[in-house]
């Protein structure tokens, strides 16, 4: 691991947002060594993010940001630290502390999802459960049979799935080092087979390519560093929230019948 990192050093925050998913809010706090970019398709302004305007790289908005987020050795070669934060996450506090807390013993550091208060999830099982009832809800639009496909694939090839579960709405790397770049390789290629929900291929990327990382133990949700924001919804998702809303107004007035 990279242990020779200088204070002066520009530290690379990133995201990428394509389609209208969600918008780009400026961070509540920007460390002064810091560098702020948006990899986008929409014409977005900012006296904080710089914008580089991009094609999207694959056929769905998902996949095209997170073939940004997975491999940044590819896309920012000239930064040797990155942050990178979901679009729908924005910085509170200076992550210059968690570089310096958990970016010492390994090469990359991610969120523990066992931290949430709202969804602790401790292993790839639970995370595969998880969306299998988000899609039975309508909740997200996610092929279940290819999950639990994923899955299997996984436990076949001896996957102990003991080792937790990554929250990768934010992910610290130092991302030009060998074993990352490797491992991030890897990582989208499960993304090009299987479901592009990353946080169902992480853990097994990280086994199978013995990638030593860190779990920060705080919750992705909010936390002192970061905060989670919703997405914008879609007009279906607009639908069905008024919907639910209306349903659940009406059984408090009335009651169930």
């Amino acid at each position: 691991m990279n242990t020779s990192t200088q204070k002066t050093e520009r530290i690379v925050v990133y995201t990428a947002i394509f389609g209208k998913k969600d918008n780009l809010v400026a961070p509540a706090f920007v460390p002064p060594n810091c560098d702020f970019i948006c990899f986008t398709d929409q014409p977005f302004r900012s006296s904080v993010w710089q914008i580089r305007r991009v094609e999207p790289p694959e056929a769905d908005p998902t996949r095209s940001a997170r073939k940004y987020k997975i491999l940044a050795h590819r896309f920012l070669p000239e930064y040797t630290i990155s942050i990178w934060v979901d679009g729908n996450v924005i910085l509170k506090g200076d992550m210059n502390d968690l570089i310096r807390d958990y970016l010492t013993d390994a090469n990359l550091a991610v969120l523990d999802h066992a931290k949430s208060k709202e969804i602790p999830l401790s292993s790839l099982a639970e995370h595969e459960e998880r969306l299998l009832l988000m899609e039975r809800a309508g909740k997200h639009q996610e092929d279940g049979g290819l999950v639990k496909r994923q899955g299997d694939a996984y436990r076949a090839l001896g996957f102990p799935d003991t080792g937790g579960l990554a929250w990768t709405c934010v992910l610290l790397r130092h991302h030009n080092e060998s074993d990352v770049v490797a491992a991030m390789e890897a990582w989208w290629e499960e993304l090009v087979r299987w479901s592009k929900r990353d946080q169902m291929s992480f853990n097994y990327v990280a086994w199978k390519m013995k990638l030593r990382f860190s779990y920060i133990p705080l919750d992705g949700i909010e936390n002192h560093y970061t905060k989670r924001l919703n997405h914008r919804l879609s007009p279906l998702q607009k639908i069905r929230s008024y919907a639910s809303g209306a349903l659940k107004r009406f059984r408090r007035l009335f009651g169930t019948m």
